[in-house]
């Protein structure tokens, strides 16, 4: 009975001895972990690498992307309208030869006459008592009586007030007709204006009537 009592005791003891020098299976598989997450982070930075690159183009991509737009600049450099031809000349000119082209009597008037005639000024010389002008005015007329006359004051926005004033009066006969009628035809002119928009016309026809003008 000893000797049962011996072999069993030997018996466990050697069990006890096997398990202990055994592995476990938590400890084989704990050196696998470091080499998946290494492997994990190392596709994640190709990943963001990747995104960078797509987000950021490079030096040449961006020269490759400027070409177009320098070449898109210079067609619209290239494809400018061409200047103005009456850039060169003073706008007052370019006004009285506009007005005088839509509506000078005599187109064909060798020189234009230009007087400014200020504000205040008698509308009829002979009228001390008439009605002057309500503002400047200016005076466009040919040399002959016949080439006829405009009279205008600019709004300066592309119109003019156009005023029914004869070039010359003649000196009034009072004995004939009343002082006071000639008097309240000055103030009819003065009062009866007509808005008027101008035509721009032609620029080479704009230029041949600045020729004529007389200042």
């Amino acid at each position: 009975m000893k000797w049962k009592k011996c072999l069993s005791l030997v018996l466990l003891v050697a069990t006890l001895a096997a398990c202990s020098c055994a592995p476990s299976k938590e400890t084989e598989n704990q050196p696998s972990a470091p080499k998946q997450e290494s492997s994990q982070s190392a596709s994640r930075s190709q990943a963001s690498e990747s995104t960078s690159e797509d987000q950021f183009p490079s030096e040449s991509e961006k020269e490759v992307s400027s070409a177009p737009n320098e070449a898109e600049s210079q067609v619209k450099q290239n494809t400018r309208p061409a200047s103005d031809p009456l850039a060169g000349y003073d706008p007052l000119d370019i006004e009285y030869a506009r007005i005088w082209l839509q509506l000078g009597p005599n187109q064909a008037a060798e020189a234009i006459n230009v007087h400014i005639i200020p504000q205040g000024t008698l509308i009829n010389p002979y009228l001390a008592n008439g009605a002057r002008y309500p503002e400047t005015v200016t005076q466009l007329a040919g040399n002959r009586l016949v080439d006829g006359v405009v009279t205008y004051s600019s709004n300066h926005d592309g119109t003019i007030n156009l005023y029914n004033i004869p070039l010359r009066f003649d000196l009034p006969d009072f004995s004939a007709i009343p002082e006071s009628t000639y008097i309240n035809e000055t103030y009819k002119m003065a009062q009866s204006t007509q808005k008027i928009a101008v035509d721009p016309n032609q620029p080479d026809q704009v230029i041949q009537t600045i020729q004529k003008l007389k200042r």
